[in-house]
């Protein structure tokens, strides 16, 4: 009979063996880094108090460098969107006919969605321009703030401390200035608001700013001619005595020279208007009817030769008396045009005063009452972080050099190099004393004799 035992003799004495678990390099190289860590990390809490000594010393830097920085303040002046016109350009038709008090949002929001420009965009770029930034420079003594000789660097410092933005949607820009005391700060926003109106105002191109230097124009040259004219009358009339002329004479030259008043002062309005618009336009056709009409009564009068008419008053007055007329009527055309000129020149200035768009200061700057920069939070931060680096980097490399073969030539060149200057050192140190000894030691003999 076979023995149980036998049978399963072999797998007792034989018995498998478990397979092999093989880790992936991956996971060797984790665990290599994971132990180096711990390893530095235990470095460094065994010499805790060396970095201790780091931290303190990083963050008494920078509390010396925040104490020593200079201080900046800064002011801030928010100024509303200007209010953009319903015509004359592609953003007025996409608003069509919207309100003033939504326009200028709608603006902003529209050109925002068609890549386009708006007013607010337009300041931004007036902003940033010599025609701005020179006045502040020259009203606050910049060059001599930033220690700069040219404009050009003194402009680049006036900008690096200026920032302006423009929201795309409200169209409110913002000027937030940046200055080395608090009182400046709020005088230098206040003044790009202020040079800002100055050149909107200055550089207006409106079709009422364009009549009414045309009219002031007109107005200088018309002045000119009736002091001239005046001037003639009373030399004349002081040199032969005044002449009665009767009542009607007068009224006949008056009429006649306010008909060629209103003659001139219409062609005076029609040049005008040509500079700014068409022929075909109502304005100019208006005008020109209103010349044609005027010039045919003017002929009428100065051919009429009927009893009574002016011509007749004119035949009949002496010579002396034809030529007071002239001048007489000279001053009196001078004078009417002068007053026609003044009535169209006043309104075409409440016009442009309409059409200019000002620049309107929704919030005025504010002296600040606190300093925007050096930050202590920041600096304390700063200086614990580099700190900390710093004696950490510090101390696993002072612990890697000391693992170096001393006979490594990397490492005996740098001990002999270190030894070197340290026996420099010492022998100057040395010297010095000798030195100080040497000059003391005649003073000493001086005072004892």
């Amino acid at each position: 009979m076979e023995n149980p035992g036998q049978r399963y003799a072999p797998l007792v004495e034989n018995p498998p063996e478990p397979p092999l678990r093989h880790r992936d390099d991956d996971d060797l190289i984790e665990v290599e880094l994971d132990s180096m860590v711990s390893e530095k990390l235990a470095l460094v809490w065994q010499k805790r108090r060396i970095l201790g000594k780091w931290i303190a010393w990083g963050v008494a830097v920078a509390l010396i460098l925040w104490l020593i920085l200079p201080r900046r303040y800064e002011s801030t002046v928010r100024l509303m969107p200007p209010e953009m016109s319903n015509s004359g350009s592609i953003l007025g038709l996409l608003l069509g006919g919207a309100t003033s008090g939504a326009s200028s949002s709608a603006a902003g929001l529209a050109a925002s969605i068609v890549g386009a420009k708006t007013a607010g965009d337009l300041y931004v770029d007036i902003l940033s321009g010599p025609v701005v930034l020179d006045p502040i420079i020259n009203k606050f003594d910049l060059r001599k703030e930033y220690h700069e000789k040219y404009y050009e660097f003194a402009r680049k410092d006036l900008i690096d401390r200026t920032v302006i933005d423009t929201n795309r949607k409200s169209g409110v820009i913002t000027i937030s200035v940046t200055a080395s005391s608090p009182w400046l700060a709020q005088s230098m926003a206040q003044a790009y608001a202020d040079q800002l109106d100055s050149v909107v105002r200055q550089v207006s191109s409106s079709s009422a700013h364009r009549e009414r230097v045309f009219l002031e124009t007109r107005l200088k040259v018309v002045k000119a001619e009736l002091d001239d004219a005046s001037q003639k009358l009373a030399t004349f009339a002081s040199k032969n005595v005044a002449l009665d002329i009767p009542e009607q004479a007068k009224a006949s030259l008056t009429a006649a020279a306010r008909g060629q008043a209103e003659l001139i002062a219409a062609q005076s309005e029609l040049e005008g208007l040509r500079q700014i618009f068409t022929d075909n336009n109502f304005r100019v056709k208006a005008i020109e009817a209103r010349i044609g009409e005027l010039r045919r009564n003017v002929d009428m009068q100065q051919t009429n030769s009927s009893p009574g008419s002016m011509m007749d008053w004119i035949r009949k007055l002496p010579q002396l008396g034809v030529e007071w007329s002239n001048y007489y009527r000279t001053a009196t055309l001078d004078e009417l045009v002068y007053e026609a000129l003044i009535k169209q020149y006043e309104l075409a200035k409440v016009q442009e005063a309409k059409e200019t768009t000002p620049v309107v200061i929704l919030d005025p700057p504010l002296q600040p009452e606190r300093k925007s920069y050096p930050k202590g939070s920041i600096f304390l931060l700063v200086g614990l972080f580099l700190s900390t680096l710093g004696g950490m980097a510090y101390i696993i490399g002072s612990d890697a050099y000391q693992r170096v073969d001393p006979d490594h030539p990397a490492k005996m060149y740098i001990e002999e190099t270190r030894a070197r200057w340290i026996v420099r050192w010492r022998n100057n140190k040395l010297r010095m004393r000798a030195a100080d000894r040497t000059v003391k030691r005649p003073e000493d003999n001086g005072s004892a004799s």
